[in-house]
């Protein structure tokens, strides 16, 4: 037996991953050129972009969706719900599929996502989108476990150009999301957003269905039972942190929208919540579980290589998921150009992103000094979203040469830190390293949409009035119109202007001109939010881990069933972990060495 490893938590009975369970550092070609092996990776890949297509598209047109089965007030839910849904899962997947084996995970996940995109295609009602969503959204947090099912795959020094090939087929609905939901409109239905969907997914699932057979529960664990597993899985832990999510979470998106902040209901939601998840912290780091759901240790036990990047993590996707959900509102409103072009221009920031995200995949290994290409990328994105802040009706063409570059270096930045993350801790552990770092994105995301959202409306409330008063007085408006004016714009019905006494065509273009300067105006504020916010991840760049080139090593974690079943691990060795960690600890410095 492998020497005993050390435990982040309490126990000392050994449990063991088989043999034949592992790669190690010495397996055959023929096992990358098999049909399970490639099945699996496009499978992975086909769930990503069924993932993609289910979300992205259809929350970038959810006010036509609305205006075709609606109108319904809770509209905005459907993204909500998905959010939701979709940090619940990150964790939960994670770790038990490091715990119980990935193959049922992905399967039932897919398939929960393929039956909530045939409700999505058929709904008839807002309620019916938002009930779907959920599904979808778990779904989605299934679909970005491709990270780790890859990863534990192959050689970890490979994993970014497997990650790179997985993203190929997923760039025209990463980077066009927009476009093609707004084409759907215009040349047939938002339901094709679903149909689509649809589609992708059940290829998916079929695929996942015949080819991923990854290491069993038994291959995983040589000394325990699945009985004895299922007693030791952090009941109290997971209850904890569903709810205090769920609550926290609920009460951010409604605050500012839904609700006013001040209101009982976001109130309760966010005390009531974030008072759980403290809970769910404390029993982690003191409670004892023999199974923690989140070891405190694994999260802070490497500040620089895995606290401070999760940290970081937060912090970049409090620029993607802000910017996301701002950027096409811009457009929306201050460049209005026309359904089709607002759809191209609306996907720069993600097509940016997406093309950051795949270049990092492929230089990650080669870069050598991950730290200073991740403090190099978030001063320029920094930088570059403090000159958003003077963006205006008439510089376009300066919004897209700030937000493009600034798009490339969120993904790209994102990216680094989820590799990095993933490098510095257990390979064997992988799926709790990026269940781990993904909900942390969406929860500090979810606070930052709901922070941009709340001072755009503020924001608007005063540059509204103040605008539209200058530019239509300034065309000739009386004073004495104003208040038919503004009753007028609040219909948000163009026809309802010509109803205004004394009111022309110039005054119209002035009012119209005025209402785009007034969001330009709002905008600023929120960009402003977001720079100070990058400044704060400026500052904990360098406490990041320098680099991690001793851990690019060619050992490869996990490998399929059925595929080259005499392949040994590189010393001959079952490897050992201890039951108070998480049930899956196991090193790989015999990969260092080999």
């Amino acid at each position: 037996m492998a020497e005993t490893k050390p435990s982040l938590g309490q126990g000392s009975e050994n449990d063991h991953i088989r043999e034949d369970a592992i790669g190690g550092t010495s397996l055959d070609r023929r096992y990358y050129r098999s049909f399970r092996f490639l099945g699996s990776m496009v499978a992975f890949s086909l769930s990503l972009c069924g993932s993609y297509v289910g979300y992205l598209l259809p929350v970038g047109i959810l006010t036509i969706i609305n205006a075709d089965i609606g109108p319904d007030a809770n509209y905005p839910m459907i993204a909500v719900a998905w959010t939701i849904s979709n940090a619940l899962g990150n964790l939960l997947v994670g770790r038990l599929s490091d715990i119980f084996g990935r193959r049922y995970f992905l399967l039932v996940g897919n398939a929960l996502g393929l039956l909530g995109f045939i409700v999505s295609a058929v709904a008839r009602n807002i309620s019916s989108l938002i009930g779907a969503s959920v599904l979808i959204g778990l779904a989605a947090s299934v679909s970005l476990t491709f990270y780790s099912a890859a990863g534990e795959l192959v050689p970890i020094k490979d994993r970014g150009y497997w990650y790179f090939a997985i993203f190929v087929p997923v760039i025209p609905f990463g980077m066009f999301s927009a476009w093609l939901a707004h084409n759907f409109v215009l040349i047939a239905t938002w339901r094709w957003c679903y149909y689509l969907a649809i589609i992708i997914q059940g290829v998916a699932v079929i695929l996942l269905a015949v080819a991923y057979f990854p290491p069993s529960v038994e291959q995983l664990h040589s000394e325990k039972s699945r009985r004895q597993l299922i007693s030791e899985i952090d009941y109290l832990g997971i209850f904890l942190y569903t709810a205090g999510t769920v609550l926290f979470l609920l009460g951010v998106s409604w605050g500012g929208s839904t609700y006013p902040w001040k209101s009982s209901e976001v109130i309760a939601c966010l005390v009531v919540g974030g008072v759980t998840l403290i809970l769910f912290f404390t029993w982690e780091g003191f409670g004892h579980p023999t199974s923690p759901l989140l070891p405190v240790k694994f999260l802070v036990g490497d500040k620089r290589g895995f606290f401070f990047p999760a940290i970081l993590g937060g912090v970049d996707s409090m620029f993607y998921y802000g910017l996301t959900l701002i950027w096409p509102t811009q457009v929306n409103t201050v460049y209005t150009t026309g359904l089709r072009t607002e759809g191209w221009l609306a996907s720069i920031l993600s097509a940016a992103s997406q093309t950051g995200t795949m270049v990092a995949t492929l230089v990650f290994y080669r870069m050598g000094h991950q730290r200073i290409a991740l403090g190099v990328a978030f001063t320029i994105m920094v930088g570059l979203t403090g000159g958003l802040t003077v963006t205006n009706p008439t510089n376009r063409a300066l919004a897209i040469g700030l937000v493009t570059p600034a798009g490339f270096c969120i993904g790209f930045s994102e990216t680094i830190i989820l590799m990095l993350g993933q490098a510095c801790r257990d390979p064997h552990m992988i799926g709790l390293a990026v269940g781990t770092l993904g909900f942390l994105r969406l929860l500090f995301g979810a606070v930052a949409q709901a922070l941009y959202t709340t001072i755009l409306s503020n924001r608007l409330a005063t540059t509204l009035p103040r605008r539209i008063t200058e530019f239509a007085v300034n065309a000739g408006l009386p004073t004495s119109a104003l208040p038919d004016l503004f009753q007028a714009v609040a219909t948000q019905d163009p026809d309802a202007l010509n109803t205004v006494p004394n009111i022309t065509s110039s005054v119209i273009e002035a009012v119209t001109m005025g209402q785009k300067f007034a969001y330009a105006d709002a905008f600023s504020s929120v960009y402003w939010t977001a720079f100070a916010f990058g400044a704060v991840g400026v500052v904990l760049t360098p406490f990041v881990r320098k680099d991690v080139n001793d851990e690019m090593t060619a050992y490869v974690p996990k490998k399929l069933r059925g595929v080259l079943d005499d392949g040994k691990v590189a010393d001959g060795k079952d490897l050992e972990f201890e039951k108070g960690q998480s049930t899956t600890h196991v090193d790989h410095h015999l990969a260092k060495s080999a």
